[in-house]
């Protein structure tokens, strides 16, 4: 999972990918923590991380985050890199679906890109259950609480404020007080759809699979 430090103003920043990332990698005054072992040994050292300062959580709305990762993942990528990819060439989290879409190695580049644009929505959310834990795309955002080491979780720590990307006063709190730059969105994909794609049984599908982080962060579940 990602994590940002700023050094002028000591703080720590957690996120999750599809949850303002690549707007956080672009803020001159963060430094991405190229290795998560280090916060796992100043856990280890103090069982807190607060050397970095306080600590700040940036979550989505799960309905959305989903809806951001289909129209990137299974859109907008696919459609816009030239020329199509081979197999091993498309991202991870792309990837982690091949092998229930029928995709192989021997899949021609052109068949894989027609095969990703025309997975259905509903298709997409099916399949969550067989890959969601296995990707920081799709894990739910929960799980950036937990230090762990080699997969064995070691303890967790506290989180100071939690963001709400859908929350005026936390957007505010995140550019004035922690100077993140939230004018400029990169990757923004969520209001290529509305939430109109979401039937009652795929509801269902995301509130089961992502309940923590409903219950958690006080997200509204839809029925």
């Amino acid at each position: 999972m990602p994590y940002f430090i700023c050094r002028s103003k000591p703080h720590l920043l957690a996120t999750n990918l599809k949850a303002m990332f690549s707007t956080l990698t672009t803020q001159p005054q963060l430094e991405r923590l190229s290795r998560p072992s280090q916060l796992w040994h100043s856990y280890l050292r103090s069982r807190h991380v607060r050397e970095y300062g306080p600590q700040y959580l940036i979550v989505r709305d799960p309905y959305r985050r989903l809806i951001s990762f289909f129209n990137d993942k299974f859109r907008q990528h696919p459609s816009g890199v030239q020329p199509a990819l081979g197999y091993e060439e498309w991202q991870t989290c792309q990837k982690l679906f091949f092998p229930y879409l029928g995709v192989t190695r021997t899949t021609k580049p052109e068949e894989i890109r027609g095969i990703l644009i025309d997975t259905s929505f509903e298709e997409f959310v099916t399949l969550l259950a067989n890959v969601f834990q296995r990707d920081g795309h799709l894990r739910p955002q929960n799980r950036i609480r937990f230090v762990s080491i080699k997969g064995l979780e070691v303890g967790t720590f506290s989180v100071e404020h939690t963001l709400k990307m859908e929350n005026a006063a936390d957007m505010q709190f995140l550019s004035e007080n922690l100077g993140v730059d939230t004018n400029t969105r990169h990757n923004a994909t969520a209001n290529k759809t509305t939430d109109d794609l979401y039937t009652p049984q795929l509801l269902a599908t995301v509130n089961r699979l992502y309940a923590e982080d409903f219950r958690e962060y006080g997200y509204d579940m839809h029925t």
